[in-house]
């Protein structure tokens, strides 16, 4: 329900932007420059947030050489697929692993 009610909201963001910009809608990029916050799964390159820095710590506690920036940069992404298998991290990862940490 609330990946459902999350993808209304940012459709209708984007709509009223496209709208005012008079362009055809387009989602929020997820870059630093553009100011938008990722507070959604998966984490995943190109995101930042309080969810990375906290992934962050996690893997700096286990070994892992990154900075806790709160930016899911190329580093942080390296250690990730090695940590997790995969280049991003789900939210069903994120809750197993790191929801008592920290």
């Amino acid at each position: 329900a609330y990946f459902l009610l999350r993808k209304r909201q940012t459709k209708a963001a984007a709509a009223e932007v496209g709208e005012q910009a008079g362009k055809a809608a387009q989602p929020p990029q997820s870059t630093a420059a553009s100011g938008w916050v990722a507070e959604s799964f998966p984490l995943a390159y190109g995101m930042y947030g309080q969810k990375v820095q906290k992934l962050q710590k996690y893997l700096i506690s286990h070994g892992y050489n990154v900075a806790a920036d709160s930016y899911f940069g190329d580093i942080t992404k390296r250690a990730v697929l090695s940590a997790f298998g995969a280049p991003s991290v789900d939210e069903w990862q994120y809750t197993a692993r790191l929801i008592d940490s920290y």
